[in-house]
């Protein structure tokens, strides 16, 4: 298992252990949550444009749900 330390000033300590308390964890639990939940964010996001750019380009290709399956081989 990889450990990982970030350095924070005081203030930043007592705001991140008030939160934490929010969250009902320690801080090292809450701040790894919070990563990934915004790296899905940012992921999620990232797919999203790449659809819209896609669909205002006139590239997106879609299939039907019959389609699908079948590619499945379902």
């Amino acid at each position: 298992m990889g450990v990982i330390s970030i350095r924070v000033n005081d203030d930043e300590k007592k705001i991140l252990d008030s939160a934490s308390k929010a969250y009902g964890c320690k801080v090292s639990s809450m701040i790894k949550k919070i990563v990934f939940e915004k790296l899905e964010n940012d992921y999620d996001l990232k797919v999203f444009e790449e659809y819209e750019k896609d669909k205002a380009n006139s590239t997106l290709k879609t299939y039907t749900h019959e389609d699908a399956w079948k590619m499945l081989d379902l």
